[in-house]
């Protein structure tokens, strides 16, 4: 009985982690919060980022799938993969309708 219950422990939690509903690493660094120097070179690349962004978009020469292909790219560019999470999170923030 005990190792089916360990069994099926792991099951779920590889399956609730592989959902990324379990705390990892990531998450942790995620939710810390950023001290001033950390915040201030955040927002600088966030801005440059924005800018970039906003030239890609704007390029008529690229269809919709090379737009993602090239904003994706400018992701790796300029941010870590906690970053890349941070930036995700922000996005899915202001994308939120209003009830």
């Amino acid at each position: 009985m005990k190792k089916l219950l360990l069994a099926l422990g792991l099951v779920l939690m590889f399956a609730f982690g592989g959902l990324h509903l379990l705390p990892n690493e990531t998450t942790a660094q995620q939710l810390r919060p950023l001290n001033a120097e950390e915040t201030r070179a955040w927002e600088r690349r966030l801005r440059a980022y924005n800018r970039a962004k906003a030239r890609i978009q704007l390029n008529e020469r690229l269809d919709s799938n090379a737009r993602q292909q090239a904003i994706e790219q400018l992701q790796i560019d300029y941010f870590d993969d906690v970053e890349r999470a941070r930036l995700r999170q922000r996005d899915r923030q202001q994308h939120v309708p209003d009830l």
